[in-house]
């Protein structure tokens, strides 16, 4: 049996708001450990913590038998997620949103030492991403920073 795991809305939580965690697909894998032959993962996310997905995307790209699905809207780190799977076990459905972009810090302030250090922060996730989106599409760099 496959079992189905859906990750929707936001990626980890903020003060204000429950977004999906590490801890909620662990939890779910956990449970069908025994029963299950292999997940689908539905993703219908806008995006949300570069930490959190960074840290979902790394446990699926470690699961055997495993295809991610990009299901309605698949954005920002959530597209990193969808791409932790080889391509042959990754699919978009039909009428999907798929959108990345520049990293960014919201509600950010500080002095500009602080800023500073966020901007060089931000350029090194980056420069990740890119290489990441890179290694997962063989789209060339340059035409994804663009």
């Amino acid at each position: 049996m496959i079992t189905k795991i859906y990750i929707k809305g936001q990626i980890g939580s903020t003060e204000s708001q429950k977004g999906f965690e590490l801890q909620d697909l662990v939890s779910q894998i956990e449970a069908s450990k025994g029963v299950s032959t292999g997940y689908h993962i539905y993703i219908n996310s806008q995006g949300g913590s570069v930490r959190v997905g960074k840290l979902i995307a790394d446990y699926v790209s470690g699961l055997e038998n495993c295809v991610t699905i990009a299901d309605g809207l698949c954005a920002s780190i959530a597209t990193e997620i969808h791409l932790a799977r080889p391509f042959s076990q990754r699919k978009i459905l039909a009428g999907t949103n798929y959108f990345i972009h520049c990293p960014l810090i919201e509600g950010f302030d500080g002095n500009a030492d602080e800023l500073s250090e966020a901007a060089n922060y931000i350029k090194g996730v980056e420069k990740n991403m890119v290489q990441m989106y890179h290694i997962a599409t063989g789209l060339d760099k340059q035409q994804l920073q663009a």
